[in-house]
Protein backbone atom coordinates (compact mmCIF):
# COMPACT_ATOMS: atom_id res chain seq x y z
CA UNK A 1 0.00 0.00 0.00
CA UNK A 2 1.20 3.26 -0.80
CA UNK A 3 1.56 6.18 1.88
CA UNK A 4 0.69 9.93 1.23
CA UNK A 5 2.80 12.14 2.27
CA UNK A 6 0.74 14.63 4.39
CA UNK A 7 2.34 18.49 3.96
CA UNK A 8 2.31 20.69 7.20
CA UNK A 9 0.22 23.47 6.33
CA UNK A 10 3.13 25.71 5.99
CA UNK A 11 4.26 23.61 3.20
CA UNK A 12 0.43 23.56 1.71
CA UNK A 13 0.23 27.57 1.50
CA UNK A 14 3.92 27.23 0.02
CA UNK A 15 1.86 25.06 -2.82
CA UNK A 16 -0.98 27.11 -2.83
CA UNK A 17 0.86 30.34 -3.50
CA UNK A 18 3.01 28.99 -5.81
CA UNK A 19 -0.41 27.74 -7.85
CA UNK A 20 -1.74 31.49 -7.53
CA UNK A 21 1.37 33.28 -8.83
CA UNK A 22 1.70 30.64 -11.42
CA UNK A 23 -1.74 31.74 -12.62
CA UNK A 24 -1.18 35.35 -12.37
CA UNK A 25 2.37 34.89 -14.07
CA UNK A 26 1.37 32.75 -17.08
CA UNK A 27 -2.40 34.21 -17.67
CA UNK A 28 -4.88 32.21 -19.55
CA UNK A 29 -3.66 28.92 -20.30
CA UNK A 30 -4.20 27.92 -24.23
CA UNK A 31 -6.71 24.81 -24.95
CA UNK A 32 -4.92 21.70 -26.36
CA UNK A 33 -7.21 22.37 -29.44
CA UNK A 34 -5.33 26.09 -30.13
CA UNK A 35 -2.45 24.67 -29.59
CA UNK A 36 -2.43 21.76 -31.87
CA UNK A 37 -4.05 24.52 -34.08
CA UNK A 38 -0.75 27.39 -34.11
CA UNK A 39 1.09 24.40 -34.73
CA UNK A 40 -0.13 23.06 -37.64
CA UNK A 41 -0.34 26.58 -38.36
CA UNK A 42 3.97 26.23 -38.35
CA UNK A 43 3.80 22.61 -39.52
CA UNK A 44 2.06 23.73 -42.74
CA UNK A 45 4.38 26.44 -43.27
CA UNK A 46 7.22 24.78 -43.01
CA UNK A 47 6.57 22.35 -45.50
CA UNK A 48 7.81 24.60 -48.12
CA UNK A 49 11.10 25.64 -48.53
CA UNK A 50 10.47 29.13 -48.90
CA UNK A 51 9.77 29.31 -44.78
CA UNK A 52 12.97 29.75 -42.50
CA UNK A 53 12.95 31.66 -39.78
CA UNK A 54 15.49 34.40 -40.88
CA UNK A 55 13.91 34.75 -44.65
CA UNK A 56 12.73 38.47 -45.38
CA UNK A 57 9.41 38.62 -44.62
CA UNK A 58 8.66 35.26 -42.59
CA UNK A 59 8.73 37.37 -39.09
CA UNK A 60 6.37 39.45 -40.49
CA UNK A 61 4.20 36.99 -41.88
CA UNK A 62 4.04 34.96 -38.57
CA UNK A 63 3.55 38.02 -36.41
CA UNK A 64 0.28 38.74 -38.45
CA UNK A 65 -0.37 35.24 -37.96
CA UNK A 66 0.24 35.94 -33.68
CA UNK A 67 -1.50 39.01 -33.79
CA UNK A 68 -4.68 37.57 -35.77
CA UNK A 69 -5.06 34.71 -33.05
CA UNK A 70 -4.50 37.05 -30.19
CA UNK A 71 -6.93 39.81 -31.42
CA UNK A 72 -9.54 36.81 -32.04
CA UNK A 73 -8.96 35.28 -28.96
CA UNK A 74 -10.07 38.53 -27.20
CA UNK A 75 -6.30 39.44 -26.53
CA UNK A 76 -6.04 37.12 -23.69
CA UNK A 77 -2.89 35.14 -24.48
CA UNK A 78 0.23 36.76 -24.68
CA UNK A 79 1.83 37.43 -28.34
CA UNK A 80 5.08 35.70 -27.67
CA UNK A 81 3.26 32.80 -26.51
CA UNK A 82 1.14 32.31 -29.95
CA UNK A 83 4.11 33.52 -32.03
CA UNK A 84 6.72 30.54 -30.03
CA UNK A 85 4.18 27.34 -31.07
CA UNK A 86 3.85 28.95 -34.54
CA UNK A 87 7.73 28.49 -35.01
CA UNK A 88 8.05 25.26 -32.72
CA UNK A 89 5.62 23.99 -35.54
CA UNK A 90 7.78 25.17 -37.98
CA UNK A 91 10.93 23.21 -36.57
CA UNK A 92 8.89 20.11 -36.17
CA UNK A 93 7.67 19.66 -39.58
CA UNK A 94 11.46 20.02 -40.92
CA UNK A 95 12.81 17.60 -38.00
CA UNK A 96 10.03 14.90 -37.83
CA UNK A 97 9.60 11.77 -40.15
CA UNK A 98 8.00 13.09 -43.29
CA UNK A 99 5.77 10.30 -42.83
CA UNK A 100 4.01 12.34 -39.99
CA UNK A 101 1.26 14.32 -41.49
CA UNK A 102 0.90 18.29 -39.46
CA UNK A 103 -2.37 16.96 -37.94
CA UNK A 104 -0.47 14.21 -36.38
CA UNK A 105 2.55 16.68 -35.13
CA UNK A 106 0.33 19.21 -33.63
CA UNK A 107 -1.35 16.71 -31.59
CA UNK A 108 1.97 15.46 -30.11
CA UNK A 109 2.96 19.01 -29.43
CA UNK A 110 0.23 19.52 -27.89
CA UNK A 111 0.84 17.09 -25.62
CA UNK A 112 3.91 18.47 -24.87
CA UNK A 113 3.21 21.61 -23.96
CA UNK A 114 1.35 21.54 -21.04
CA UNK A 115 3.30 18.50 -19.86
CA UNK A 116 6.27 21.61 -20.60
CA UNK A 117 4.49 24.40 -18.26
CA UNK A 118 3.85 21.53 -15.46
CA UNK A 119 7.16 20.69 -15.21
CA UNK A 120 8.29 24.90 -15.26
CA UNK A 121 5.72 25.16 -12.43
CA UNK A 122 7.50 22.19 -10.61
CA UNK A 123 10.88 23.58 -10.93
CA UNK A 124 9.50 27.03 -9.47
CA UNK A 125 7.83 25.14 -6.42
CA UNK A 126 10.94 23.40 -5.85
CA UNK A 127 12.70 26.54 -5.39
CA UNK A 128 10.60 27.28 -2.54
CA UNK A 129 10.24 23.97 -0.93
CA UNK A 130 11.46 20.61 -1.58
CA UNK A 131 8.98 18.32 -3.51
CA UNK A 132 7.32 15.40 -2.15
CA UNK A 133 7.63 11.90 -3.52
CA UNK A 134 4.37 12.63 -5.41
CA UNK A 135 5.54 15.47 -6.87
CA UNK A 136 9.34 14.04 -7.87
CA UNK A 137 7.16 10.76 -9.59
CA UNK A 138 5.13 13.25 -11.75
CA UNK A 139 8.35 15.40 -12.36
CA UNK A 140 9.94 12.24 -13.82
CA UNK A 141 6.82 11.00 -15.52
CA UNK A 142 6.20 14.35 -17.25
CA UNK A 143 9.93 14.27 -18.71
CA UNK A 144 9.62 10.73 -19.74
CA UNK A 145 5.97 11.55 -21.84
CA UNK A 146 7.66 14.38 -23.39
CA UNK A 147 11.18 12.30 -24.66
CA UNK A 148 8.57 9.72 -25.93
CA UNK A 149 6.90 11.89 -27.72
CA UNK A 150 9.62 13.11 -29.56
CA UNK A 151 10.53 9.72 -30.30
CA UNK A 152 7.71 8.91 -31.66
CA UNK A 153 7.72 11.48 -33.93
CA UNK A 154 11.14 10.35 -35.36
CA UNK A 155 12.68 13.40 -34.33
CA UNK A 156 16.79 12.74 -34.85
CA UNK A 157 17.56 14.43 -31.20
CA UNK A 158 20.54 14.11 -30.00
CA UNK A 159 18.72 14.58 -26.60
CA UNK A 160 15.96 15.90 -25.16
CA UNK A 161 17.38 18.11 -21.60
CA UNK A 162 15.57 18.92 -18.94
CA UNK A 163 17.04 21.96 -15.84
CA UNK A 164 15.10 22.33 -12.76
CA UNK A 165 15.72 26.52 -12.90
CA UNK A 166 12.60 27.97 -13.84
CA UNK A 167 14.56 30.69 -14.88
CA UNK A 168 15.76 29.11 -18.52
CA UNK A 169 13.98 26.53 -20.61
CA UNK A 170 12.77 23.57 -18.83
CA UNK A 171 12.76 21.63 -21.70
CA UNK A 172 14.50 21.62 -25.01
CA UNK A 173 15.23 19.43 -27.69
CA UNK A 174 19.00 19.31 -28.88
CA UNK A 175 18.37 19.10 -32.42
CA UNK A 176 21.19 16.30 -34.30
CA UNK A 177 20.77 19.37 -37.24
CA UNK A 178 21.56 22.17 -34.86
CA UNK A 179 18.91 24.17 -35.26
CA UNK A 180 18.40 26.37 -32.48
CA UNK A 181 16.49 29.30 -30.04
CA UNK A 182 17.98 29.19 -27.08
CA UNK A 183 19.81 32.33 -25.78
CA UNK A 184 23.26 30.04 -25.11
CA UNK A 185 22.41 27.88 -28.49
CA UNK A 186 21.92 25.23 -26.69
CA UNK A 187 18.87 23.98 -28.93
CA UNK A 188 15.32 24.26 -29.08
CA UNK A 189 13.05 25.43 -26.65
CA UNK A 190 9.96 23.70 -26.03
CA UNK A 191 7.27 26.17 -25.28
CA UNK A 192 4.85 26.13 -22.60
Amino acid sequence: MATVEVLSPERAKIRKDAERRAAQYNGPELTTKAIAALVKCGAEMGETDAYSVGAPGVYQMTETIATLYRQATARLYELEDIRDLIHFGVVLRWEADRAFTVDELAAAAAEWVPAVRRLHFLAELECEDNLTDAEKAEDAALQAKIVAGVKRLGIDAASVEFQGDPRGATARIVLASDRRNGWAGEGWIIPR
